[in-house]
């Protein structure tokens, strides 16, 4: 419920629905900021599949399923926004002068989908781990991971 307060929602970034319980309307001019930088009229709270073909791949706070095609390289996709995109990703709608915030962490979903020797290597970056491991491989076709991360490190759902 929406209260002249303000009120924080915590929310995964998959499927995020905001209900409205008091008739209030948003518009795209509501939705102000995300990581204090504007953003367009419109923004998908979902997270779209892409297909990534590329040697190198950098996800974005967005993404959400990667179908990897190595029909033609190796794959590396770098999870490369920790902290500040993931762990304090954060939407800011203004409401009829109530400030609502929406914090999100991030799931990502990463599918190798060719039947090719090539693979996918997912790379925590830095210090980071996923599961305790600075990588992870796909090496099979319909070879998968659901990662989330935790603020510090990617656990495997």
């Amino acid at each position: 419920m929406l209260n002249s307060s303000g009120d924080t929602v915590y929310a995964g970034l998959k499927n995020v629905t905001l209900i409205n319980t008091n008739d209030v309307t948003i518009s795209s001019g509501d939705i102000a900021l995300i990581n204090n930088q504007p953003i367009p009229s419109i923004v998908p709270l979902y997270s779209p599949i892409k297909t990534i073909t590329q040697a190198t791949y950098n996800i974005f706070v967005f993404d959400g399923t990667l179908l990897c095609d190595c029909t033609n390289n190796n794959i590396t996709v770098n999870l490369i926004y920790t902290q500040d995109q993931y762990a304090q990703s954060w939407v800011q709608f203004d409401i009829n002068g109530v400030t609502v915030t929406a914090y999100f962490t991030k799931i990502i979903n990463i599918k190798k989908i060719d039947s090719t020797g090539n693979t996918v290597t997912i790379d925590a970056q830095g210090s980071a781990t996923i599961d305790g491991q600075l990588t992870q491989t796909l090496t099979s076709q319909y070879d998968n991971i659901t990662i989330q991360w935790d603020g510090t490190n990617w656990h495997i759902l």
